[in-house]
């Protein structure tokens, strides 16, 4: 995301890169750690061996999901999209699910090894995106697909582009040209539509699923009981959906954040931000997200309304995560913790009624 960056993907003579390389490979591994040692505890996955290895040339689209003793990931075999439910102790194969075919264009596509699929489980059911036109929705008791939705898939000009009339050519590099990652976010059950201005007795809202995807240059709503299409909006410079606050699903642009509401997709509203850094989080009713300067944004989800943190030599710009007391943020060079005010006040009188002399406790105190 660095300003001084050009944002193209160099295209001259490629280099040789052997056949059987990791480069060239279409598949990959998923390994089980033990968290108390931190030792290998299981790996699945590698180049195929024969029709008996129900892993071989797999390629994994992301991290697993646990549901009860299972761990559910989406992999790609051959051009045949599969949901595997794998046994978390020792990563066997319990059983899946076809979730389709790819097309041969996307099934040649190096664009679409990057892209992740994590998977949402809602309602007893898993909502598996494929980046290749289609979220599933697999019901776990059954085992099988209760609906799908369909969506046109972007295509991009790879057409190689001269450069300042130079016999040099670039390929835009359409990572800056789509969602940054998939996500799906349930919208709350209580979620109502206003009538006359009151929303005492109006009719409950068709419980949503909110969701984007690189593969597609729009951000979509779909009914999550029957897969029905509610509503779609364009991308508009989006970057990544942030999740869903005050009945509003927060998109992030490179330099604004909008809310769209999840009843008719309408924006409600959209401030100018500057560039932002890392990915922001949703805090109850706020959106928090760092800015390139080195600020923090604040801003109250229900009507766009924003404070800033003024940037400090302490804190990096970067990922926000939310912790118990304060939070993780996570730049390219470190990984910090800020704690939350009322954290630090709390131990600042602590130290203050313990050691009411020391100037550690007062400067504390102070602060």
């Amino acid at each position: 995301d660095r300003p001084e960056l050009d944002r193209q993907a160099w295209s001259g003579p490629p280099r040789p890169t052997p056949a059987g390389s990791v480069a060239n490979a279409r598949w990959n591994k998923l390994c089980g750690y033990e968290t108390s040692t931190r030792q290998l505890r299981w790996q699945i996955g590698g180049p195929p061996t024969g029709p008996a290895d129900v892993f071989g040339g797999a390629n994994f689209l992301g991290t697993p999901i646990f549901v009860d003793d299972l761990l559910f990931t989406i992999a790609r075999r051959d051009d045949d999209l599969l949901l595997m439910a794998l046994d978390q102790e020792t990563g066997h194969l319990r059983w899946s699910v076809r979730l389709g075919i790819l097309a041969p264009h996307l099934a040649d596509s190096t664009l679409r090894r990057r892209v992740a699929c994590p998977i949402t489980l809602v309602d007893g059911r898993l909502l598996c995106p494929t980046a290749s036109g289609t979220l599933a929705a697999v019901n776990l008791t059954t085992r099988s697909i209760d609906w799908a939705y369909r969506y046109p898939v972007l295509q991009h000009d790879l057409t190689p582009r001269p450069v300042n009339g130079s016999p040099t050519a670039v390929v835009p590099d359409v990572w800056w040209d789509e969602w940054r990652e998939t996500n799906c976010v349930a919208t709350d059950d209580r979620l109502q539509v206003p009538s006359l201005g009151r929303m005492e007795n109006a009719p409950p809202a068709s419980p949503a699923i909110i969701f984007v995807s690189p593969d597609s240059a729009q951000i979509h709503a779909v009914n999550r009981i029957d897969g029905s299409p509610l509503w779609s909006s364009p991308r508009a410079g989006g970057l990544y959906l942030a999740g869903i606050a005050n009945d509003c699903a927060i998109v992030v642009e490179s330099m604004a954040v909008r809310a769209h509401d999840v009843r008719s997709g309408h924006v409600r509203w959209r401030n100018e931000t500057g560039e932002i850094a890392g990915r922001g989080a949703i805090a109850g009713k706020q959106f928090f997200q760092c800015c390139r300067t080195g600020g923090i944004l604040i801003i109250n989800t229900a009507d766009g309304s924003q404070q800033s943190v003024p940037p400090t030599p302490e804190i990096v710009a970067g990922t926000l995560v939310p912790s118990v007391d304060g939070w993780i943020i996570q730049s390219t060079q470190s990984v910090q913790r800020v704690p939350l005010l009322e954290a630090v006040r709390h131990r600042a009188e602590a130290e203050l009624i313990a050691n009411p002399n020391q100037a550690l406790s007062i400067e504390l105190a102070r602060l």
